[in-house]
């Protein structure tokens, strides 16, 4: 919501975490190359984890579509995980 993206759009978005101790951040490798080469340019050093990392959480989203009244649900692909929703 905050961002504008759809709930499928923001459930695979790339993640990080916050600066760890040390001054470093743990990220996913999906994180654009642009944005690390800007973070490294500013003095902040990564660690950079896998595709789909466990370690930055994981969240399922149910939801009422507004355009088709529909009651749509997604599982975080960084863990085996199911949603699912009643009306």
């Amino acid at each position: 919501m905050v961002f504008g993206m759809e709930p499928y759009e923001a459930i695979r978005a790339p993640r990080m975490l916050a600066l760890q101790e040390g001054g470093s951040l743990l990220i996913e490798d999906r994180i654009p190359e642009n944005v690390q080469m800007d973070l490294l340019s500013l003095g902040i050093r990564m660690k950079v984890s896998g595709v789909w990392d466990y370690h930055m959480g994981s969240f399922q989203i149910c939801y009422l579509d507004q355009k088709t009244n529909e009651l749509c649900t997604i599982a975080d692909p960084r863990r085996c995980g199911v949603a699912d929703g009643m009306r």
